[in-house]
Order: C-alpha cells, then sequence, then structure tokens
C-alpha cells in the first residue's frame, strides 16, 4: 500500500504541475491576446480621428471654394449666400443681387428656378 500511495502522490503532484503550467500559458497568452486586441483598437481610433480631420479639411476647403462639386445642401447654400455662386451637383448655381437661384445655359442665358 505504501509504494501505491506515494505513486498516486507522484501521478497527483505532476498533474498539478502539468496544469500549474497550462494555466501560466494561458494567462500570458490571454495577456498577449488582450495588449493585441488594445493595439488594434487604438488604431481603429486613429484611422477614424485621421478620417474626421481629413473630412474637416475638405469641408473647410469646398467652403473656401465655391467652384468645388459638393453634395451637401447646408454648404451649398452657405457657399450661395457667402459667395454668390455654388457648385452642386455638376451644376453651377448662381443667387442674383435680389435673391433669385438660378443657372446659365452654354447660350449665357438664366435658367432662374
Amino acid at each position: 500500500m505504501g509504494r501505491l500511495s506515494r505513486f498516486l502522490e507522484s501521478l497527483v503532484s505532476r498533474l498539478v504541475d502539468c496544469i500549474d503550467d497550462l494555466l501560466r500559458a494561458l494567462s500570458r497568452w490571454e495577456a498577449a491576446r488582450e495588449k493585441e486586441r488594445s493595439k488594434k483598437e487604438k488604431e481603429r481610433l486613429e484611422r477614424a480621428e485621421k478620417r474626421r480631420e481629413e473630412l474637416r479639411r475638405l469641408k473647410q476647403q469646398q467652403l473656401a471654394n465655391p467652384d468645388l462639386n459638393t453634395d451637401d445642401w447646408e454648404l451649398h447654400w452657405e457657399r450661395l449666400r457667402r459667395y454668390g455662386r455654388s457648385c452642386y451637383g455638376g451644376e453651377m448655381i448662381f443667387m442674383g443681387p435680389r435673391g433669385g437661384i438660378y443657372t446659365v445655359t452654354a447660350r449665357g442665358n438664366r435658367n432662374y428656378r
């Protein structure tokens, strides 16, 4: 009985050591995975911030230059009020001195809207 109990005790001890090693390895793996996840999240946030900054810059360029095409209705009206003209949807639109909105045909005629 003594030899069997020592054998079982040794076997249990080895199993506990193996389980402990596996738990440590799992812990390291989870830490590395969390670090990678936070790195990817940080990169995603940086990309989003760059996109927002690029959109702000583009909006400023479009506001400053009424000849640039836009599909933003509010920006279009702001440019009409500020400059008297704005390119919206690929068409140059003008605002007359009394507030009338028109386009100009190839012959130079005004088409009021």
